[in-house]
């Protein structure tokens, strides 16, 4: 199908203009969860969990894939597509960020983050 697969909690119906060009570089964008991880599971659930999704997703034939979640779950993933060819790409934002004291004397933190470019990950 040659997509570009976002498997995030950040749909790209909330990306900036560049942000989503440059992923429909690779094709048309398809937003796909990315899936609650259990706390609790042990080592076993998790490799299953991560390969169920992994035949789930695999299914789309994506050229790309942006994949950002839980860290272990992530780079699980990442590394099933390095494997199977498939590009993996992190996107890389600018954090501006505004501290303000409020009137009741606590700081609220306002953070934007702008999108500057995705980076490819890298099999050594």
């Amino acid at each position: 199908m040659n997509c570009f697969l976002n498997i995030s909690n950040h749909p790209s119906a909330l990306w900036s203009e560049k942000q989503k060009a440059e992923a429909e570089k690779y094709g048309p964008v398809i937003d796909v969860a990315f899936p609650a991880v259990d706390t609790s599971a042990g080592e076993e659930n998790f490799i299953d969990m991560a390969k169920a999704f992994f035949s789930e997703v695999i299914k789309y034939k994506p050229s790309a894939v942006m994949c950002q979640g839980e860290y272990t779950l992530s780079f699980c993933l990442i590394n099933m597509f390095l494997s199977h060819g498939i590009r993996c790409l992190a996107a890389c934002t600018e954090r501006k960020a505004e501290e303000k004291k409020q009137e009741d004397g606590t700081s609220l933190k306002i953070s934007r983050f702008e999108f500057v470019k995705f980076r490819e990950y890298v099999k050594f």
